[in-house]
């Protein structure tokens, strides 16, 4: 009985890691990555509100450039910066980017930008849309 149960422990232990691996991925330089689309904050938005499942799999670990205007930032308390792109609605395109990369101070809110990710998800669900997240970013 313990035989099975540290089997079944290391097949957990390694489902888990590889899991982990497939969602977080080794590093990307994206500088040096062709961008899979082109596209503006607004439609992406709108793609993910009206096909959730698609677009999610349409763009899943994606580099995207998006284009749009700054609606808020912040800095966490990590020091990454995020920039919020406005779509129209309440929910926006959360970029954030590597640590010390740029500052707050270079940008101001309402400024037009492109910016350059890889696409990791989308916090929305069917009944309530959430932002679209691209990590790795940097402006264009």
């Amino acid at each position: 009985m313990k035989r099975f149960l540290a089997i079944i422990a290391v097949f957990i232990f390694a489902v888990a890691g590889l899991a982990f691996y497939m969602y977080s991925g080794p590093h990307k330089n994206i500088a040096e990555i062709e961008p899979y689309a082109f596209i503006s904050s607004e439609e992406l938005f709108d793609e993910f509100v009206n096909d959730p499942l698609n677009t999610n799999k349409k763009y899943r670990n994606k580099v995207l450039v998006v284009n749009g205007i700054i609606e808020r930032m912040s800095v966490d308390p990590n020091g990454e910066l995020n920039v919020i792109l406005s779509t129209g609605d309440i929910f926006g395109i959360s970029c954030f980017f590597p640590k010390e990369q740029y500052t707050i101070n270079e940008l101001e809110e309402g400024m037009a930008v492109k910016i350059k990710g890889i696409f990791k998800g989308y916090l929305g669900d069917d009944v309530m849309p959430g932002d679209v997240v691209l990590f790795q970013c940097e402006f264009k």
